[in-house]
């Protein structure tokens, strides 16, 4: 057995032994000017950890805040995700998806590793690496992203989403911190930018008042319950709304019924494996003010131009007044279907207030034709004076039915979905209220 000793050679400065603790040749260690990590030869980079003595801990005395369940050896991995920018929300009739960017924070620990910190970079500045000293330990150390080469890195994994993608440059974009936490394993953290998009399935029914929620479940596609949980503590994504151009985003802890997915492996008897998940939900919820703006002010007045078509005499031919009118509603609603979401079966909620106020001009144009053969048919009951007052008539019912019409559809429909509703969601255990 032998002594392992760094010497690293710091321009200007001249050659500076670090001796870190005497690493024996049975260990292998990953320096910098700060610390040195150490771990057993047999250490695997690619399994999760586990400790030496697993039963040894003494449970009454253990830390609660520790990543590390002491009574199944399993790894626990936290996630952090706050959101720094919503880059898409991409919304068709049962298919949609959303884009984030954001600073992911994954911190597990590591029981298989030991430090030692280098004295000669304790209290010096000269190093560039940055730390927090407590009383009597060194509180954090930033390792750099040459770690992630050499300890256990958990893989994280955005169920049913296409891809994720972690920002890159000349070298890796990536911090790793070690705290050796008092009375728990040691603690690694990694944190790097990146970009991840969610695909989920939506119900455009009520367009412009769709509300719709996306699921985002973070886990290890590798490793299982057995070997790994993942949590996000306090949420993990950091902000409650977010307001867009056409949407506003509001963020809900994730259901408990979707914190684990279960896999068949492959070949025949497979068995089924259960990987735990964790995340968040996102309620997306349109703006529906600018899309009513652009349409329905135009059909109103449509349909206020056909009740007051009552006022003018029914001999100067009106017939093609109404059928303009009913022209102009069928173009607008083919540029309706152009500028909004299509449904796959019927028509969206504002599409079919178009179509159903079609029905009254519908109605104006056969109270017009009936009049005309009635009085053709019997020009002395249905003369000048009874025909204005049929007229006035049809033109004050007309007008309540409209009234009428537009108070249920838009403020007392009963088939309009409650508000703590999403659309998209059969499942009463999420509260979409917002």
């Amino acid at each position: 057995m032998g002594t392992l000793h760094v010497s690293l050679t710091i321009p200007k400065a001249g050659l500076v032994p670090i001796d870190c603790k005497s690493i024996l040749f049975n260990f292998k260690a990953y320096c910098t000017l700060s610390a040195c990590l150490v771990a057993p030869s047999y250490y695997n980079k690619h399994m999760p950890p586990k400790p030496y003595l697993a039963r040894a801990y003494d449970l009454n005395m253990t830390n609660p805040e520790c990543l590390w369940d002491y009574n199944t050896d399993t790894v626990v991995v936290d996630i952090q995700l706050p959101i720094m920018q919503v880059e898409r929300v991409y919304l068709t009739d049962h298919g949609g998806s959303i884009a984030f960017g954001g600073s992911f924070s994954i911190a597990w620990a590591d029981p298989e590793l030991t430090s030692c910190i280098c004295s000669p970079w304790e209290v010096s500045d000269k190093s560039g690496m940055w730390w927090e000293r407590a009383d009597d330990y060194i509180s954090s150390v930033v390792m750099g992203g040459g770690l992630e080469a050499f300890v256990w890195v958990p893989d994280l994994h955005v169920w049913h989403g296409p891809k994720m993608t972690r920002w890159r440059g000349i070298t890796p974009l990536v911090d790793i911190i070690y705290r050796p936490e008092p009375g728990c394993p040691p603690e690694i953290t990694l944190e790097f930018d990146g970009r991840f998009s969610v695909d989920c399935s939506v119900n455009l029914e009520w367009f412009p008042f769709d509300k719709n929620v996306c699921h985002i479940q973070m886990g290890s596609s590798s490793f299982s319950q057995k070997d790994v949980i993942i949590r996000m503590s306090g949420g993990g994504y950091g902000l409650s709304s977010w307001d867009l151009q056409d949407f506003t985003l509001h963020f809900r802890p994730l259901c408990h019924h979707l914190r684990q997915e279960s896999v068949q492996t492959p070949g025949p008897g497979g068995r089924e494996e259960i990987f735990m998940t964790d995340g968040f939900s996102v309620i997306i919820e349109r703006k529906p003010y600018e899309t009513l703006n652009d349409h329905v002010p135009f059909l109103v007045a449509l349909s206020l131009i056909s009740i007051l078509q009552y006022a003018i005499p029914h001999n100067h031919n009106r017939v093609q007044f109404l059928v303009a009118l009913l022209v102009s509603f069928m173009l607008h609603m083919s540029l309706m279907l152009q500028s909004t979401p299509s449904v796959v079966h019927g028509f969206h909620y504002l599409l079919s207030y178009a179509f159903y106020s079609t029905f009254f001009i519908v109605f104006a144009f056969f109270q017009h034709c009936l009049l005309l053969y009635l009085e053709r048919l019997w020009p002395n009951v249905f003369n000048d004076k009874t025909v204005r007052c049929i007229d006035a008539i049809c033109m004050l019912a007309h007008l309540c039915l409209y009234v009428i019409f537009n108070i249920i559809y838009w403020f007392y429909n009963p088939f309009f979905p409650a508000s703590d509703v999403c659309h998209n969601e059969d499942r009463f255990d999420l509260d979409c209220e917002t």
